[in-house]
């Protein structure tokens, strides 16, 4: 049910999106998101560059969010 629209932050609505789509997680928490954009942060990543569709910083968002949810997951 899309509960992506409901974050008032753009990365919040990204994040959760992709976390919607890739990996099952329709209602992510707060801290989830912010805990994802942070880990994107120190891997070097920029919120300006990603929203101007600069590949490598999509590719790296989704790296980062995919190893991230195997970690909390255990896989």
């Amino acid at each position: 049910m899309s509960f992506f629209r409901e974050h008032k932050q753009a990365n919040h609505r990204v994040i959760a999106r992709i976390l919607e789509l890739s990996h099952g997680v329709e209602d992510p928490s707060v801290e989830l998101l912010d805990e994802l954009s942070d880990n994107f942060i120190k891997h070097n990543g920029s919120w300006v560059k990603f929203f101007n569709s600069n590949p490598s910083h999509i590719k790296l968002l989704k790296l980062v969010i995919k190893k991230t949810i195997k970690q909390k997951r255990g896989e």
